[in-house]
């Protein structure tokens, strides 16, 4: 996203940019929960730092607009290609 920024300029890497914007967090999120149910019940205890990545890397995921919204930027280019 940040290449195509320096090469397309910022309005035409808005599409990349919301890819990056939802996937990453998404997945992020998809690999803390597999590690806390690797770990079970200290997955989510006092004693893990799993629950609270997993809290961080949530919060990302509406800071910036709801995954939908990023989804929406993508489907709309992708519609607007054929």
């Amino acid at each position: 996203a940040a290449k195509a920024m320096d090469v397309l300029g910022n309005k035409e890497a808005r599409v990349w940019v919301s890819m990056v914007k939802a996937m990453v967090p998404e997945k992020a999120c998809q690999i803390i929960d597999q590690a806390i149910q690797i770990h079970g019940a200290t997955g989510i205890s006092q004693w893990s730092p799993l629950s609270g990545l997993y809290t961080d890397v949530r919060h990302l995921r509406f800071a910036d607009g709801p995954d939908e919204v990023h989804h929406m930027v993508v489907g709309r280019h992708e519609l607007a290609q054929h």
